[in-house]
């Protein structure tokens, strides 16, 4: 679409998305993650409240990420993540988005 000519904010605030993530703990432990957002857009509105939230965590919260992480050498390109650690997931979270980890999954659900 051309400028302005996007979703409205009534249709990005019905919308909603879900993400599914398997993995492996450095221990060896499979798990399973639910990333959700059950009350709005993931393209326009998701994503820019993610990139908000990562911006403002990395501006206001030098702090606190480096109680949280203190190993944490500033280098190069990292993941948000990486980068700030349990401190983008709270603002996240207080942002509306869910993180849920589930026991381990079976290798038929991998």
């Amino acid at each position: 679409p051309k400028p302005g000519e996007g979703p409205s904010r009534d249709l990005m605030m019905s919308g909603f998305w879900t993400f599914h993530v398997a993995g492996v703990a450095e221990n060896g432990q499979k798990l399973k993650a639910v990333v959700q957002d059950k009350k709005r857009d993931p393209g326009y509105w998701g994503t820019a409240r993610m990139l908000l939230e990562s911006g403002l965590c990395l501006a206001l919260n030098q702090k606190e990420i480096q109680a949280a992480e203190p190993a944490l050498v500033p280098a190069g390109v990292l993941t948000p993540a990486t980068a700030m650690g349990p401190v983008i997931i709270d603002r996240l979270q207080k942002a509306g988005i869910s993180f849920e980890v589930s026991d381990v999954v079976t290798e038929a659900k991998l």
